[in-house]
């Protein structure tokens, strides 16, 4: 029962994280591992305080080992890769060798820890790509399980009751794999996002979970009741007995769609008139390979190659580059795999090649930053055409062009490049070569650009920010919805058009793809291929499975008469609830 303190029944929002309805008891995390709350203090026995962190680091990496086997009979092969990566990013050169350095400045060792953590965090949380700004989280998170370590007096024994809800200020895959097996039941955090680790692990599970509840309640007890509706993306706390049972109602309904959105998730995504649509993953870390293979997905939509730059404190060399792309190619092939060449610049900064800009969004970023040092894009694209030997299953794609002489300039780049590899005798493979649309100019070049290209990829993020005039990190002048503006969708609609003229293929990229509306409008805008994060691939598929190509375009062809992105989703969720997938857009 509730204790004396417990909090009255309310209805909270936040956002969805993993799907599904949940009831049970509270169990809150510790709130005290606070990397920003320790100090800086002189250390004087700088070799104690070595051997300490050292330790700590390795208790950590047994500790996460340990997990993952706790969970191992309960999760895919991919999802556990996820423990696996958490080991070797605390085991890698980055963040273990720049707190030794901090150390052995004179720093004890949860001092020079935080540094470290929140100098390597604060390069993601500076990215507005979300599946990038999300390994901000992870990295944190890394940093709590240490400094709990480093200061043992913080830990706190946790009770778990049978109907587990975890509820904290973050949620992380080492809280989750705790909890003994078939207690948790739903996943509630102050923090997080859609592209945690977290999030990979919840829905694996099948466990509910809503993350960015800003106003949960500070008064929550241990032991209060609450219903994490994942669909919804709401909590009830302490929900009174009429509300209760109608979730209780909801939830048995709950496991008879479960049964088959899985049957679904192993079939294609074929529309009812049987027209088949390619669906690809979009990946930026090695721990996402198995995840996207394991999904059946069809091929990679977008590789993000900038993530093995950004945690560096180099440029890597061209072998480095080449053993990476080499790997990823070969687990894929023959399937094809989309390599964006880097993007950086914006939000994306390099610690060791910074660019000051006043307006960086509109400056030196993705193809011109790359052309503004050709001497990097050449390395890259070397070890991109020498990756592509006896696989050939690779496609270039190049970020953020504006003018046809930024991509003909990039296109003689890549030619030099394998003249160069093939004069000094060594074996390169040209790829196909696409270019990503996610600029206005670009939109009304789709023409001239299609004739140069093997195919175009849209980037529906930055294309929304840029045709609205809205930074989409500023929550006052855009929304979750600015995909499906309808000054976007028309250009959406122009890009395909323009470029089905030319016989080339069009593929989305940004999150709108993984949208069950966006999907829905984007199957009947016929793009070609849609591209997303491998957790979206049932949902998405559900959406294709569920109307004719026809359907699709009527609603599509109604979608572009409208006025605003509210009217557009309206429309889209109604044909979805009368499809019978309502709970895919939370109606």
């Amino acid at each position: 029962m509730p204790g004396s303190l417990a909090v009255s029944s309310t209805s909270i929002q936040g956002v969805q994280a993993a799907s599904g309805l949940a009831v049970g008891t509270v169990a809150l995390l510790d709130p005290l591992a606070n990397l920003e709350s320790v100090p800086d203090r002189q250390v004087l026995d700088i070799d104690s305080e070595v051997m300490a962190f050292r330790a700590a680091v390795v208790a950590v990496q047994a500790e996460i080992g340990a997990s993952s086997e706790r969970v191992a009979n309960l999760l895919p092969h991919d999802v556990r890769e996820i423990f696996d990566a958490y080991i070797t990013m605390l085991g890698g050169d980055s963040l273990l060798q720049d707190t030794l350095v901090r150390i052995r400045a004179g720093n004890w060792g949860p001092g020079a820890w935080r540094e470290t953590i929140s100098e390597h965090a604060q390069v993601f949380d500076r990215m507005e790509d979300p599946y990038l700004r999300a390994r901000g989280e992870d990295i944190r998170e890394l940093g709590k399980l240490v400094l709990l370590q480093l200061q043992p007096g913080l830990k706190v024994s946790i009770h778990y009751p049978e109907r587990c809800v975890l509820v904290g200020n973050a949620v992380s895959i080492q809280d989750i794999a705790r909890i003994p097996a078939g207690r948790l039941v739903g996943i509630v955090s102050r923090q997080g996002s859609t592209f945690s680790h977290a999030t990979v692990l919840a829905n694996a599970l099948s466990i509910p979970a809503v993350v960015s509840v800003a106003s949960l309640p500070f008064g929550l007890v241990e032991g209060d009741m609450m219903v994490v509706d994942g669909d919804e993306a709401r909590i009830h706390v302490n929900p009174p007995s009429d509300v209760l049972g109608a979730f209780e109602v909801r939830i048995e309904q709950q496991k008879a769609l479960n049964t088959q959105i899985r049957e679904i998730s192993e079939m294609p995504a074929q529309t009812l008139d049987r027209i088949r649509i390619p669906m690809h993953a979009n990946i930026g870390l090695g721990s996402d390979i198995d995840s996207a293979r394991d999904s059946e997905a069809e091929g990679v939509g977008l590789y993000r190659t900038e993530y093995e730059f950004l945690l560096r404190d180099a440029f890597p060399a061209e072998e480095e580059q080449f053993q990476t792309y080499r790997k990823l190619l070969e687990s894929f092939a023959p399937k094809p795999v989309t390599i964006r060449t880097l993007d950086v610049g914006g939000d994306k900064i390099l610690s060791y090649f910074p660019i000051k800009e006043d307006n960086p969004y509109l400056g030196v970023r993705g193809i011109r930053f790359s052309l503004a040092h050709p001497e990097i894009l050449m390395i890259q694209l070397r070890a991109l055409l020498r990756a592509n030997v006896g696989f050939e299953n690779m496609r270039v794609m190049f970020p953020m062009v504006a003018k046809i002489s930024e991509l003909d300039d990039a296109l003689e780049l890549l030619g030099r490049a394998h003249r160069g590899l093939i004069e000094e005798g060594q074996p390169a493979a040209r790829p196909q070569v696409g270019v990503m649309i996610e600029v206005p100019s670009a939109v009304f070049l789709t023409k001239s650009i299609a004739t140069r290209v093997d195919f175009l990829s849209i980037g529906t993020n930055d294309l929304a920010q840029y045709v609205l005039a809205s930074d989409r990190m500023n929550a006052r002048v855009t929304t979750p919805d600015d995909f499906l503006h309808p000054a976007v969708l028309n250009a959406i609609n122009l890009v395909i058009h323009d470029s089905h003229a030319q016989s080339t293929l069009v593929s989305v990229c940004g999150e709108m793809a993984g949208d069950p509306a966006g999907a829905l409008v984007l199957l009947g805008l016929d793009v070609d291929v849609l591209s997303m994060a491998p957790v979206r691939f049932a949902e998405v598929k559900q959406v294709v499975r569920s109307f004719t190509l026809q359907q699709a375009r009527d609603l599509a062809a109604e979608a572009l008469e409208q006025e605003s992105e509210k009217q557009v989703r309206d429309l889209l969720g109604s044909a979805l609830e009368a499809a019978g997938l309502g709970k895919l857009t939370g109606t």
